[in-house]
């Protein structure tokens, strides 16, 4: 649903992106937390979201990347 004037919510915005987006969160970042990326991976529609608990987990980010741009 539009909001008056036309213009659409913020989390519509969101939802009306097709495509692919992969998200990567560390549980322990304080400035970009968990819950934001989860709402975000709940709005994109053809989101992967992957939640690292350990450094050594964060160090497959740049793998990940990859494959994700590889398909």
């Amino acid at each position: 649903m539009q909001r008056p004037g036309g213009r659409w919510s913020a989390a519509q915005t969101w939802a009306a992106l097709e495509h692919p987006a992969l998200i990567l969160a560390w549980d322990t970042d304080p400035l970009h937390p968990v819950s934001t990326a989860e709402r975000l991976h709940e709005l994109l529609p053809n989101s992967a979201l992957h939640v690292s608990k350990t450094a050594e987990d964060v160090k497959s980010w740049t793998n990940r990347v990859i494959q994700f741009f590889s398909g």
